[in-house]
């Protein structure tokens, strides 16, 4: 089961529940896009050990002109999807399990489908459009994120969007993977282990 934590992404609240908890947008740290388990694992427990420690992210990335980019243009990429498939998109803050172990925060909600927006230079998001023109599914740098989005949120559904204001629009519908999702679930339960166990070797220091 999943439950929503109702407040608004990367305001001060998201950020505190946040904190030491497995993402999605860190998925790719616990497995790759064809289900195998990452070898960031051990690296990424440490990362959110660290970050319980401490009571916020260490050495915290504060972004650079991509992500910057993305967060401009995500209301714009909105507009142009909810045009595009005629459908309101709801904003919400994050999905989480019972037990508010890991985290998930999509780009929206629509009605029991989740969207993941992605807004690409010029360059990758042509190249991500190749990519789908050539194999005809989501490029794999970004099938973990999803796929752990679908596993903690319990919806079954994911449309991903790659938006640029001059280019053409691509959603991709994604479904989950069982191969993905089952290597997903035990690394979830390494990740936690190797993160709690650390945590108290920090403490006993």
């Amino acid at each position: 089961m999943s439950k929503v934590i109702d407040c608004e992404q990367y305001s001060e609240l998201w950020w505190l529940f946040r904190n030491g908890k497995p993402s999605a947008s860190n998925a790719k740290k616990l497995v790759t896009s064809t289900g195998l388990p990452s070898k960031q694992l051990k690296d990424y427990a440490i990362e959110l050990a660290n970050a319980l420690f401490a009571g916020h992210e260490v050495d915290q990335w504060e972004g650079n002109s991509a992500t910057q980019r993305g967060t401009e243009l995500e209301s714009q990429a909105r507009m142009a999807y909810e045009f595009l498939t005629e459908s309101d998109v709801v904003e919400v803050g994050s999905y989480t399990d019972d037990d508010e172990q890991y985290i998930a925060s999509p780009d929206g909600v629509i009605g029991d489908r989740l969207l993941e927006i992605k807004n690409l230079s010029g360059k990758n998001h042509t190249k991500a459009l190749l990519y789908h023109a050539k194999h005809k599914k989501a490029p794999p740098d970004y099938i973990p994120q999803c796929q752990m989005a679908m596993h903690v949120s319990g919806l079954d559904k994911l449309d991903l969007v790659f938006h640029h204001p001059e280019l053409p629009l691509l959603v991709i519908p994604m479904t989950p993977d069982e191969k993905v999702i089952n290597c997903l679930a035990c690394q979830l339960t390494e990740c936690l282990k190797e993160r709690d166990n650390t945590l108290k070797i920090l403490e006993s220091l």
